[in-house]
């Protein structure tokens, strides 16, 4: 049942949260979390308290992907969670804490941030010394390069920081170089 309700989330169809909203009431906790972060990824906002409430929860699972989920769903209470979580002295959610503090800041409904200065956010985020969030910036610069729902330059601006980046004998440095073979990229 989670992997089918993720699922539907990552497709990112906004007509099937009708089929999802129904699980923000589900028994189990890890079920009506997931349900708010598949909500999320489809634009809806409606699993906001559900992952605000998961984020406390004793199930260290459930904690991790309410985090994520708050990320996805974005606004200013989601973005109040993050940034008391990101005060306190549990490092174990770090990763996770500031890759969804970082994907709010830039997707951002409010102020639509060009792709040219999320690309040059991402290519900082690239020297990070969370490497889980240098491995996002890497994922998202990947994902920027791929999609024809950018522009040319864009997408070659992406590319090019990618190209960068694999010159360094770091692991972001090679997982640049495999984010470009993904993209078949040559050169």
């Amino acid at each position: 049942k989670k992997s089918a309700i993720a699922a539907l989330g990552y497709i990112g169809y906004r007509t099937a949260a009708d089929a999802v909203i129904p699980y923000l009431k589900d028994d189990v906790e890890a079920i009506r979390v997931t349900a708010a972060g598949a909500l999320g990824l489809m634009g809806n906002r409606d699993g906001l308290q559900t992952a605000i409430k998961g984020c406390d929860s004793m199930d260290l699972a459930v904690k991790r992907d309410a985090i994520i989920a708050l990320g996805f769903i974005g606004g200013t209470e989601a973005k109040t969670k993050i940034e008391e979580l990101l005060k306190t002295p549990d490092s174990r959610w770090k990763s996770y804490q500031l890759i969804s503090k970082h994907r709010m800041e830039l997707e951002d409904d409010t102020r639509q941030m060009p792709v040219m200065d999320k690309i040059g956010r991402l290519k900082d985020l690239l020297d990070n010394k969370n490497k889980r969030l240098a491995q996002w910036a890497v994922e998202q610069l990947g994902e920027i390069g791929s999609s024809n729902k950018f522009k040319k330059e864009e997408r070659d601006e992406a590319i090019k920081t990618l190209k960068e980046k694999r010159q360094e004998d770091t692991k972001i440095g090679l997982l640049s170089e495999r984010q470009l073979r993904l993209l078949k990229v040559k050169d």
